[in-house]
């Protein structure tokens, strides 16, 4: 499974496309990006690294009965070690690691829980008679396993402990042990080390390799997300002038239509058609054409209020909804856009054309569908519009 997973991280991420990192600590060399994932890691294995603590301090006392056992006659001076000292430590860390300073910091409070029951280890060894030392030696291999395993230390915080509690070792036992015996628990004690680092840091790798995969996976989706929301808006807006388009009027309608329904507050539809708008295509072309209705566009956009909604629903017809405005109010509010949009006509090369807008105003009914409500504007328009201007 790990290494399905190393492989999907190395084709999201190929290594040229891998931040600097060291060789053997493997921390990141962008500071950021390194305490990002101190706090990611921190935060998916914070409950991994309590439990690992509270198994440790239980085992580490169920432990005891070998006291009793194989060293009866030093076993005060065992338990002194073994209850009066490292388990205590360990429950007091254990609950320190629910502060603020200690959550964040599991991985030291692990190492100082494992490396504490090591050296308890390593100084019960030089208690104990000769005949049992070789018990208490694989106690002590023991809990360097455990942290190796269990407690899942990271390469820095096992490295500390396994160097700490093999220097105490080596230490005691130089001056303790015969030649033969220092050699012999030495083999097994550092090649315990070193398969338990190499394990360490092969982990550490997968975890940081697998971190990265994590934020080129969220990278990718809030892409994805934001082109999205481009493709939405672009769908949603008239790519000539910029104003909402047929889709979004629909739902803009039905909206206006239950607040008339459920509150009595009326809005009123504003269909204009451009007149004459043909000739100004035919004589100058429809990049001139696209140029008016963008001017056509802006002015309407700057006449309108902002709770307004303004829509280009055609070639040359734009919709207006006016908001919680009654008909007779709109009568006005039409004729100074009509008003205003005649100066534009009278303006540019499209001046000699006699362009105008014919409007049809209704009031949405909320009985109606929306394409009702918009074709009743539309029969409005056309009682004003005549044949010739059209």
């Amino acid at each position: 499974m790990s290494k399905t997973l190393n492989e999907d991280a190395s084709a999201l991420l190929p290594p040229e496309s891998l931040p600097a990192m060291g060789r053997l600590s493997q921390r990141f060399a962008d500071r950021a990006l390194e305490g990002s994932f101190q706090a990611h890691h921190a935060a998916k294995t914070r409950t991994m690294a309590r439990a690992a603590i509270l198994v440790g301090v239980i085992l580490f006392g169920f432990f005891g009965v070998l006291d009793a056992v194989m060293a009866p006659e030093h076993r005060e001076a065992l338990w002194a070690i073994r209850y009066g000292l490292v388990c205590p430590m360990g429950i007091v860390l254990l609950v320190f690691s629910y502060s603020r300073w200690g959550r964040d910091r599991l991985q030291v409070l692990t190492g100082s829980v494992v490396t504490l029951a090591g050296l308890g280890g390593v100084a019960m060894t030089t208690l104990v008679n000769p005949e049992v030392t070789q018990t208490y030696y694989l106690g002590l291999i023991l809990t360097m396993l455990f942290g190796f395993t269990v407690a899942q230390m990271r390469w820095r915080a096992a490295n500390a402990m396994a160097g700490t509690i093999v220097l105490a070792y080596e230490l005691v036992a130089l001056d303790s042990l015969p030649t033969l015996q220092l050699i012999h628990n030495n083999f097994y004690l550092l090649a315990g080390v070193i398969i338990g680092l190499i394990a360490c840091w092969q982990t550490e790798r997968f975890h940081r390799r697998e971190f990265l995969q994590l934020r080129e996976i969220d990278a990718q989706r809030t892409a994805l997300a934001d082109a999205n929301d481009r493709l939405e808006a672009e769908a949603s807006r008239d790519p000539l002038t910029g104003l909402q388009n047929r889709r979004h009027l629909t739902e803009r309608i039905l909206e206006a239509a239950g607040m008339a329904e459920r509150y009595g507050i009326p809005t009123t539809l504003v269909l204009m058609d451009m007149d004459r708008f043909k000739r100004v295509n035919d004589t100058f072309g429809h990049p001139v054409g696209d140029a008016l209705l963008r001017t056509v566009a802006r002015t309407l956009a700057s006449t309108v209020r902002d709770t307004d909604r303004l829509f280009r629903i055609g070639g040359d017809e734009f919709l207006v909804l006016l908001l919680g405005t009654p008909l007779e109010t709109a009568y006005g509010a039409v004729a100074r856009m009509e008003a205003i949009l005649d100066g534009v006509f009278q303006v540019g090369p499209w001046s000699e054309l006699g362009l105008g807008v014919s409007t049809g105003i209704v009031l949405v009914d909320p009985k109606l569908t929306p394409e009702k409500n918009v074709e009743a504007a539309d029969r409005s328009m056309y009682t004003v519009k005549t044949p010739e201007e059209r």
